[in-house]
């Protein structure tokens, strides 16, 4: 079960570069669990290097809405989204989650859980 802190700490260590990062925190949570403050939190981070500029959102997956353990994403641990920042944009990373819609069909800018779609229905985040 990793925090946030602790995911920055192991891309750190591992990535040389942002994409990279974005991929080791969000498999690494995905299959080892993240926490946030209370079970529905999540956090924002921006990671940068020296060609790009990434957004990352993860939240706990495996718990309800009510912190209960179970559930679709319960073999996920961790729903995490990154979306690339086009070159020449800004991005602003108040501290909420910033990212409203995912391509799958775009790997350049956007790598995501596993099962994504699935915890956003079933947490009644999107209706599909």
């Amino acid at each position: 079960l990793f925090a946030v802190s602790n995911l920055m700490q192991i891309a750190l260590e591992r990535c040389k570069t942002a994409r990279c990062a974005i991929e080791t925190m969000g498999k690494t949570a995905e299959k080892y669990g993240f926490y946030g403050e209370d079970p529905e939190s999540g956090e924002t981070l921006t990671v940068t290097d020296n060609s790009e500029t990434w957004i990352f959102n993860i939240a706990s997956a495996d718990c309800d809405r009510k912190g209960n353990w179970d559930g679709p994403g319960a073999k996920m641990r961790a729903a995490w989204v990154g979306q690339r920042v086009p070159e020449g944009h800004v991005a602003v990373s108040p501290n909420l989650f910033t990212i409203k819609e995912i391509d799958p069909d775009d790997k350049e800018n956007f790598m995501f859980a596993e099962k994504i779609h699935e915890v956003a229905v079933a947490k009644g985040l999107w209706d599909g």
